[in-house]
């Protein structure tokens, strides 16, 4: 696991298939669980992220991978994990994409 410190250009996040800076993480909750786990995440890819702040200077972030990333398609998928990154931008969602609990990781997803 390698931190990664803040730079002049904000954070990076630490995940190879984002890889995109950012000024600070999003907050997300995840609600598909009992016992709602609430976590720092990258505002492009939404992974999940270990975020410790020095604590001799509170200006000094770091930002690391919580875990190593599985990619692993849900099981009643069509269309194949990476699917909406493909897509044009006029194109419509389809429905059975807009329900599925990993949407925006299949869109954030490099292929």
């Amino acid at each position: 696991m390698i931190k990664q410190p803040r730079g002049a250009s904000g954070l990076l996040c630490p995940y190879e298939q984002c890889g995109k800076p950012f000024e600070k993480p999003v907050v997300l909750m995840n609600t598909t669980q009992i016992g709602r786990e609430t976590y720092y995440a990258c505002p492009h890819c939404q992974s999940k992220l270990d975020v410790t702040v020095d604590s001799g200077d509170a200006s000094k972030i770091f930002v690391a991978a919580a875990t190593t990333p599985v990619v692993k398609t849900p099981e009643n998928c069509k269309h194949g994990f990476g699917y909406l990154r493909l897509l044009d931008d006029s194109s419509e969602i389809p429905d059975d994409c807009a329900v599925c609990p990993k949407v925006m990781q299949c869109f954030a997803k490099k292929t």
